[in-house]
């Protein structure tokens, strides 16, 4: 349900108001790092909530910062390749298509995961 509002602001609003103040390199910085920020709040509960990464980072602040860390960049990557996807398709149809893919696959990714480990 946040992938609308979220190419919506991000890949029609914000990256046009970008583009018209700090051009295409100002595009990819800061709107890459934009939404990459935009998902801290998502992530703070990202270790204690998955086992593995858990086990990975630990449980404590060191463990959940770097958790907000990964996600921060992972998402400004995926926020750079949406803002390429943007202007090479000149269409905000492009971006929602392949947002939706991602979020689909980390979806289902998650459900297979879980029932493996639960059955």
């Amino acid at each position: 349900m946040t992938v609308l509002p979220e190419e919506f602001a991000f890949r029609g609003v914000l990256q046009g108001a970008l583009e018209r103040t700090f051009g295409t390199r100002g595009v990819f910085v800061v709107g890459s790092i934009a939404f990459g920020l935009w998902h801290v709040t998502t992530s703070l509960g990202l270790t204690s909530g998955n086992a593995g990464l858990s086990e990975l980072l630990g449980t404590g602040l060191g463990g959940q910062l770097a958790g907000i860390g990964l996600a921060v960049a992972a998402t400004s990557v995926a926020g750079a390749g949406f803002i390429w996807f943007r202007r090479r398709s000149r269409s905000l149809l492009a971006p929602i298509g392949l947002h939706w893919a991602f979020n689909a696959v980390g979806a289902l990714a998650a459900a297979l995961t879980w029932r493996a480990l639960a059955g």
